[in-house]
């Protein structure tokens, strides 16, 4: 591994160009049939077989979406410009929804039980934002 920043990018250049490949779990993320477990809710797993495509090509969308550009070609997905403009909505409006939405959705129980401890030892801190 580079020690340093300026080592960091030729490092990266050179993984890009001799070293990443295309694998099974890159094929497996963006397959549009990769068989998924059905959720644990029963409604959502009578839905599911309807569901598992639908969230299969979103999942492929955000994987290769995700990842640098430069990587992504690098192993050869396509990208749009078009794919780029519904990632950039799609990026807007978690951005604007997800505050929005209460504390018990917006994180996993570790995390909310992390953020309640933190709240417990600040007295003062009442958890709500300020920004």
């Amino acid at each position: 591994m580079p020690r340093t920043v300026e080592e960091f990018w030729p490092y990266y250049r050179r993984v890009l160009r001799e070293e990443l490949e295309e694998t099974a779990v890159v094929r497996e993320l963006l397959a549009a049939d990769a068989p998924l477990p059905p959720p644990a809710a029963p409604l959502p797993r009578a839905a599911w077989p309807l569901l598992r495509p639908l969230f299969n090509r979103f999942r492929a969308f955000l994987t290769a979406g995700l990842m640098p550009p430069d990587a992504r070609e690098a192993i050869g997905l396509p990208w749009t410009a078009a794919r780029e403009r519904r990632l950039r909505r799609f990026g807007l409006a978690v951005r604007v929804v997800v505050p929005l939405l209460p504390e018990r959705w917006r994180y996993l129980p570790i995390a909310r039980e992390a953020r309640r401890a933190a709240r417990r030892r600040t007295p003062w801190n009442t958890g709500r934002r300020t920004s």
